[in-house]
């Protein structure tokens, strides 16, 4: 099988290695919505969080999927701010998350988050080196922000 060959640095050119490549493909808008297609046949491969079989799909569901790969050993949302951020602002919005963790927040942290506590981490402690594929999929960016 080997690699998507990308053919130039936009959306086309990605979505055209795509085609090219993948009898078909889409992009699914959400986790809920990739299980489904892959549940109805619609799809081969969906990619999504590790957590979401358990949240959107019942054990018989569950049952008729496999999982190939899991990445990183964070499995749920980041937080990300932005690199203009002072220090000072930076080390008092990761003591009030931090914050979170503690018996007497945790319960707002499992209502808001479904999580049970938040951890420090880089991004390549949380994807590995799967961040270095996305880096190479041309126009992606694009793609999820809409542009």
């Amino acid at each position: 099988m080997g690699d998507v060959k990308i053919q130039g640095d936009d959306l086309i050119a990605l979505e055209s290695a795509l085609a090219n490549t993948f009898e078909a493909y889409t992009f699914a808008g959400g986790y809920k919505a990739a299980l489904e297609l892959l549940l109805n046949d619609n799809v081969d491969v969906a990619f999504g969080s590790d957590l979401a079989p358990q949240q959107n799909l019942t054990p018989e569901q569950q049952n008729k999927l496999r999982i190939v790969e899991q990445i990183g050993p964070v499995p749920s949302h980041v937080f990300v701010v932005s690199a203009d951020m002072s220090e000072d602002t930076r080390k008092h919005l990761l003591d009030a998350m931090s914050a979170l963790n503690e018996d007497e927040n945790n319960q707002i942290l499992k209502n808001v988050y479904g999580a049970e506590a938040l951890l420090p981490t880089t991004t390549t402690m949380h994807i590995g080196k799967f961040g270095n594929y996305i880096d190479s999929l041309t126009g992606l960016d694009k793609k999820l922000i809409g542009n």
